[in-house]
């Protein structure tokens, strides 16, 4: 019997984080998605992977998320593209899966990469050019991407670029199913695919939150898929909840401020990877 469980957020960059993950137990044939913000350190991500990939021996998913991208600290990246390679080739090194890759003939996972659009915040059409240049001013000063992410395009093009790989993936995907299309499809990327998996902006401490945490058209992309089940991060926000025939999960660790802050009435026990698929067949990924 298979089981895919989920984590995000773990930020390992906090010792007490990492300690607990390092003490999850182990499950045997069992496969764990991994959705993203984990540290800009590249050593702590090879720390934390190993580890988990230790403890999921069927197999260990992962994609990055905006942190992974910091330039900067623990390597020599002058921009995050060279980032996202670097990482790429560690978890290809230590056996992390980044692909599309079939766990059995009826099931597949597949990563999608990401990044955010402020189109996301419904309100950003409406704004007059002043005030996205003021919009983006005051992200930048809030917002540690902007000062720590570093890009050879302009920021409202960071978003298709991961769109356009993305494309490629789900074509490459498509046509090498194309006679025999696995009945179930997990998806998973760091960033929002939906505006209703945040809550309404009067309802958000930080009314600007919608302009980085999502990209609609990556709900595009996962539909086009097939995706039964869809996982995501980044907000901290945790939801399971099913929107026209797709479960969207999210179940974030956080730092342990928010685990003693805003999140605590949330916790009913100790962090856990969470449970969002399982069946009877065994795990045969090569």
């Amino acid at each position: 019997m298979v089981k895919v469980y989920c984590v995000s957020d773990i930020h390992t960059d906090y010792p007490s984080n990492l300690e607990h993950i390092k003490q999850l137990p182990a499950k045997e044939d069992s496969v764990l998605i991994v959705c993203g913000d984990i540290s800009d350190n590249i050593k702590i991500i090879e720390t934390t992977l190993t580890s988990l990939k230790s403890k999921y021996p069927a197999g260990v998913f992962f994609i990055p998320g905006n942190h992974e991208l910091w330039c900067g600290r623990s390597d020599n990246c002058s921009n995050s593209m060279q980032k996202l390679n670097l990482i790429t080739e560690l978890c290809k090194r230590i056996g992390v899966i980044m692909s599309p890759t079939s766990v059995h003939e009826d099931l597949a996972i597949v990563p999608m990469f990401g990044w955010y659009h402020p189109s996301f915040d419904e309100d950003w059409s409406k704004l007059s050019d002043k005030e996205k240049k003021e919009t983006f001013t005051e992200l930048y000063t809030v917002w540690n991407d902007f000062r720590h992410c570093k890009w050879d395009i302009a920021h409202l093009d960071i978003s298709k670029r991961f769109l356009d790989m993305n494309d490629r993936i789900i074509d490459d995907f498509m046509e090498k199913h194309q006679y025999s299309y696995p009945n179930n499809i997990i998806t998973f990327s760091h960033f929002l695919p939906r505006r209703d998996l945040l809550p309404p902006k009067e309802l958000l401490l930080y009314k600007s939150l919608p302009m980085v945490v999502g990209d609609t058209q990556l709900d595009g992309q996962l539909r086009k898929l097939g995706s039964n089940i869809h996982v995501y991060g980044h907000t901290h926000i945790d939801k399971d909840i099913t929107i026209d025939k797709v479960k969207y999960v999210q179940n974030a660790f956080g730092s342990p401020h928010e685990r003693t802050g805003w999140k605590k009435a949330q916790i009913t026990g100790p962090y856990e990877p969470k449970l969002i698929y399982q069946d009877d067949v065994k795990a045969n990924i090569n």
